[in-house]
């Protein structure tokens, strides 16, 4: 009898905890426009792309006018290969060039993967960088904010 009073205790206090739940109608944070980061993505991991991926979509929807770079390098550019790579990955990143994400390819690393830009999907060579880790630590120096989720 014990044991069915606790579990119904439990039950009404996870319902009632549910029910009192309300989306924070004002955060206390205010974040300052036109934040500049820049994102690595360098696996073929699809939890770490998709993980990245939402914390871009993240930062884009939170702060106006955010400049947001996204480099990728190592094996993630087999992800954005035409005619394979990870679908999700692909469709999210149309989604956010549309919001504004600029795209950036290492392209050492499409030449060691024996890869030619024009086999990634929306990547011209406007997207495409000589060496992936010497623009990162350009990017800080034009005052990017390093994040590697």
């Amino acid at each position: 009898m014990q044991k069915y009073a606790s579990l119904m205790a439990l039950a009404l206090l996870s319902a009632t905890a549910q029910a009192d739940y309300r989306p924070i109608a004002h955060y206390t944070e205010h974040y300052s426009a036109g934040q500049k980061v820049v994102y690595e993505l360098n696996t073929q991991d699809v939890a770490v792309q998709r993980s990245t991926l939402l914390n871009i979509t993240n930062h884009l929807n939170t702060v106006k006018q955010a400049d947001v770079i996204l480099l990728i390098h190592g094996d993630a550019v087999f992800s954005i290969q035409q005619g394979g790579g990870v679908p999700s990955t692909k469709d999210t990143l149309k989604k956010l060039v549309a919001q504004g994400l600029k795209i950036r390819v290492c392209d050492n690393s499409l030449k060691y993967r024996n890869l030619d830009h024009r086999e990634l999907q929306g990547i011209s060579e406007a997207n495409i960088t000589e060496a992936g880790m010497p623009a990162l630590v350009e990017y800080q120096m034009q005052g990017y904010h390093y994040v590697r989720p």
